[in-house]
């Protein structure tokens, strides 16, 4: 068996197979000595992503590899399952190879930002303000290493990977990330808020080969700009009569 990634094409270590008998095996006499559908053999792939099975076979039989478990960041393929027969060739073959090369799709990871009024803790803004247009960079915490553990190092630690745009209600997200520790941080506050000047850490580590993306949420509080005023009431004559001071969110 050959594990590769499905787009680099690189071997993959770790990626454990199992052989499995299709139909019941049975001796000469017809009594069945392993069950359709029983577990006969593991592989697990080398650094190379190559794996091979040691187990005698009988011939005559019908026999289908699966993989059990894939590497360490990558989804499991489930599609794939290699099926052969293993039947009598001629007296001048001892062996008879089967190979089969199985791709897998590394798991990915979705950040999505929610903006909110500081003040009300709603993504509804104050006043002239918006939550829309605001940009956030995303940047990464440590390396970014591709997971297939040869392409090596996709983005330096505290490189930006990409941007964040909110829409009218605050919501941004981007997808399709490699896993990894990252941070967001605001580069630019929609009109009528001050910037949010914290790091939001996000890491979104393997959670089993099961999963096909890893999710995480971020929430960015902002404070409403304010502009203080007063109104000043005067009598005919110009005396002052009444001071009033306001603040208006702008």
């Amino acid at each position: 068996m050959v594990k590769n990634d499905k787009d680099t094409e690189n071997g993959l270590a770790g990626g454990i197979f199992g052989l499995y008998a299709s139909e019941n095996i049975t001796k000469a006499d017809g009594n069945v000595v392993v069950c359709k559908g029983a577990l006969i053999d593991k592989a697990t792939t080398d650094g190379d992503g190559n794996a091979a099975f040691l187990a005698d076979l009988p011939v005559g039989f019908g026999y289908e590899v699966k993989e059990i478990q894939a590497p360490e960041g990558y989804l499991r393929n489930m599609e794939d399952v290699y099926s052969f027969r293993f039947g009598y060739t001629n007296d001048q073959e001892a062996k008879v190879t089967f190979s089969h090369t199985f791709a897998n799709e590394r798991v990915n990871a979705t950040i999505r930002l929610q903006k909110k009024d500081k003040e009300t803790n709603k993504n509804i803004p104050q006043g002239d303000a918006t939550l829309e247009h605001a940009v956030y960079g995303l940047y990464a915490r440590n390396d970014i290493l591709h997971p297939d553990k040869k392409t090596g190092v996709l983005y330096k630690a505290g490189e930006q990977v990409g941007t964040l745009t909110t829409d009218k209600e605050g919501k941004a997200e981007i997808t399709d990330l490699y896993l990894g520790e990252y941070f967001v941080k605001e580069v630019t506050p929609p009109a009528g808020y001050l910037a949010d000047e914290t790091e939001y850490d996000l890491v979104c580590n393997y959670e089993g080969d099961l999963v096909d993306t890893v999710e995480r949420d971020c929430t960015s509080p902002e404070q409403v700009k304010k502009q203080p005023f007063q109104i000043i009431k005067a009598a005919d004559n110009g005396k002052i009569q009444g001071l009033l001071k306001k603040t208006a969110y702008q």
